[in-house]
C-alpha cells in the first residue's frame, strides 16, 4: 500500500510499502520503492522540448495567486515520457492523486491503483504514449471532504482547508481553457468520471471549450474499484479515441 505521511516545506510526503502499479516497468515506476531514481530522472526532463511550454505553463499556474499556495503546491508536472505538446489524445481526469502531488507528476508510471488502471486500459485499447496526454479537468488535488471519514480523516489532506467542487469548478474550467489552446495537434478530448464531465460542463457554460474540430468523448473513471466493472467500456471510449486520432 501507499499512504500520506504529512506535509514537509509545503510539499507532500508519502511512503511506498510495496508496489502497486505492475503495468510499467519497475525502472520506470515513480515511488520510493526505487530510491527516487526514476522520479529525479523524470523532473531533469521536466523542460524537454514536447513539455517545455506545458511545464512553463503549470509554473505560471502555481505563482499567479488564483489558488492558495499550499493548493498551488499540488499541481503536478506534465510527464516528459508522453506526447507533450504534440499530443492528438488528451485524456481529462479529476485531480491529482495524493500520490501524482507527491511525485509531482501526472503519469500512468505512478505508483497507485489509477496509474495501474489507466496503462491497463490504453495497452488494451492500442492507445499509444506517442499520441497522448495525461491531465486532470483539476490541475490541483481538490480537498474535499468525503472518503477519508472511514478512516478517521475528514479531509485527503488535513494540513489545508477544506474545498468543494461547485467552488473550484470555475477556477478548474479557466485553467483547463488555457490548456487546449497549448496543444495545436489536439483532435481528441477524453473526459473519465462523473466529476470531470461535471466540470468539463462547465467548461463548455464558459465558451471555454477546445477549437472546432476536436472531438470530445466521455467515459468512466479509470479509478478502482469502479474501473473493474466498467473496464470494457472505457477501452471501448479509448479505441474510438485511437481511431478518430488516426483519422
Amino acid at each position: 500500500m501507499t499512504f500520506l505521511i504529512g506535509s514537509v516545506g509545503g510539499k507532500l510526503s508519502v511512503v511506498c510499502k510495496s508496489i502497486l502499479n505492475r503495468e510499467v516497468p519497475s525502472s520506470e515506476l515513480l515511488c520510493e520503492c526505487n530510491g527516487r531514481i526514476a522520479i529525479e530522472q523524470r523532473r531533469a526532463e521536466i523542460d524537454a522540448a514536447n513539455v517545455a511550454s506545458l511545464n512553463n505553463w503549470v509554473r505560471s499556474v502555481r505563482n499567479r495567486g488564483v489558488l492558495s499556495k499550499a493548493s498551488a503546491a499540488t499541481i503536478p508536472w506534465f510527464d516528459p515520457r508522453s506526447a507533450g505538446d504534440g499530443a492528438r489524445v488528451l485524456l481529462l481526469a479529476q485531480d491529482p492523486s495524493g500520490t501524482a502531488s507527491s511525485t509531482q507528476f501526472i503519469s500512468p508510471d505512478n505508483n497507485d491503483p489509477t496509474a495501474r488502471c489507466t496503462t491497463r486500459a490504453c495497452n488494451e485499447a492500442g492507445l499509444e504514449r506517442t499520441v497522448r496526454l495525461h491531465w486532470n479537468v483539476y490541475p490541483w488535488w481538490v480537498n474535499v471532504p468525503g472518503g477519508s471519514k472511514k478512516k478517521g480523516r475528514g479531509l485527503p489532506d488535513p494540513t489545508r482547508p477544506a474545498e468543494d467542487w461547485s467552488t473550484a469548478r470555475p477556477v478548474a474550467a479557466k485553467l483547463t481553457g488555457e490548456l487546449f489552446a497549448l496543444l495545436p495537434e489536439l483532435r481528441v478530448v477524453v473526459v473519465l468520471g462523473i466529476e470531470a464531465q461535471k466540470c468539463y460542463a462547465a467548461i463548455v457554460d464558459a465558451g471555454l471549450r477546445p477549437r472546432d474540430g476536436v472531438r470530445v468523448l466521455r467515459g468512466p473513471s479509470l479509478s478502482p474499484p469502479g474501473f473493474y466493472s466498467s473496464r470494457l467500456e472505457v477501452v471501448d471510449v479509448l479505441v474510438r479515441a485511437r481511431q478518430l486520432a488516426a483519422a
